[in-house]
């Protein structure tokens, strides 16, 4: 594989703190641990393209920039050239093809971070970090500590979690959000 030093430098981090959170015993920095190492793969992975996606991330980066400026008018164009058919929601003025929440997520990045293909993914990194924790957590109630360590270790070093996570597969920022909020509303419930 041809990747820059520095992904592979995130990499062999990520790895080693996931090992490194089988031996601790304080629950609360193993959970951080895991959430590093989920990150940081997603972050090594996302690093390694600078621009966006040809599919569906980049039309979502756009109306998330968009909202970044207007939050509850989501936009695809904020200046229509054409006419448009308003009961055509392929191409209408306002951008309904998916739920707002990621898109919100995003814009609030773009916000803090500005205008970058990294800044777009970093909601699904955060959330791909979170899940492993909360699967470790779920796990841990449900059978033991080792089931946890699998569920989180499954996750983190799963590459189709990691190719949503970094945009680069279609559907990819919405899934993984929706997957998250699932994941998480699991966790919640005792």
């Amino acid at each position: 594989m041809n990747l820059p030093a520095h992904t592979w430098g995130i990499l062999l981090a990520s790895v080693i703190v996931f090992v490194m959170s089988f031996r601790i015993r304080n629950v609360k920095l193993q959970y951080a641990l895991i959430f590093l190492a989920g990150a940081g793969i997603r972050l090594a992975f996302a690093t390694t393209v600078e621009l966006l996606n040809t599919w569906d991330e980049q039309y979502h980066a756009v109306v998330a920039k968009h909202m970044s400026e207007h939050p509850f008018h989501p936009t695809l164009y904020d200046q229509h050239v054409l006419s448009y058919d308003y009961t055509d929601w392929s191409s209408n003025g306002v951008w309904l093809h998916k739920p707002p929440f990621y898109l919100w997520l995003m814009a609030i990045s773009i916000k803090l971070f500005g205008t970058s293909a990294l800044a777009v993914r970093i909601p699904s990194i955060v959330i791909s970090g979170i899940i492993p924790v909360a699967l470790l957590s779920i796990s841990r109630r449900l059978a033991s500590p080792s089931a946890g360590w699998w569920a989180a270790g499954i996750w983190i070093f799963n590459p189709m979690s990691i190719l949503l996570a970094t945009g680069r597969y279609p559907t990819d920022h919405n899934d993984l959000i929706f997957t998250g909020c699932i994941t998480l509303s699991l966790w919640a419930w005792k």
